[in-house]
């Protein structure tokens, strides 16, 4: 004798399948994409420190060096700018496979002089302003 209810939970056992595949996936690309903002925000900190340490090369050579140093944390110096000792630097960090279709994390990072001073805890006087 056969019911007509054969099989249907194996449906609803594949839907539910389906379902939490596609939760796992959507929690994947949310951590993926926080992840890839951090490092946009350590790469713009650490370039920012790296032009206000060399301004007194000049605002090229600082920024330069600046660019060099987001390169080698996978960013892209996109934005360099220079007021006094004040070094503002933007930073884009591009978000792996598929996800990259939505554009960079993108980063922006002051760094210069602490009125306090040194013992402020700055490196050298200097200390990281990461705007989120």
């Amino acid at each position: 004798m056969r019911s007509d209810d054969d099989g249907f939970a194996t449906i609803w056992v594949m839907i539910a399948m389906v379902i939490v595949g596609l939760m796992a996936a959507v929690a994947g690309g949310v951590g993926v994409v926080a992840v890839t903002g951090e490092r946009a925000r350590s790469a713009a900190d650490a370039s920012a420190l790296a032009v206000a340490l060399h301004v007194v090369a000049g605002p090229t050579a600082a920024c330069a060096i600046g660019a060099r140093l987001a390169h080698e944390n996978d960013a892209v110096l996109r934005e360099c700018r220079l007021s006094d000792a004040d070094a503002t630097v933007q930073v884009a960090v591009p978000l792996p496979g598929p996800l990259a279709g939505f554009g960079p994390a993108i980063a922006v990072a002051r760094a210069g002089p602490v009125s306090e001073g040194p013992s402020s805890g700055g490196v050298g006087g200097l200390s990281p302003s990461t705007r989120r």
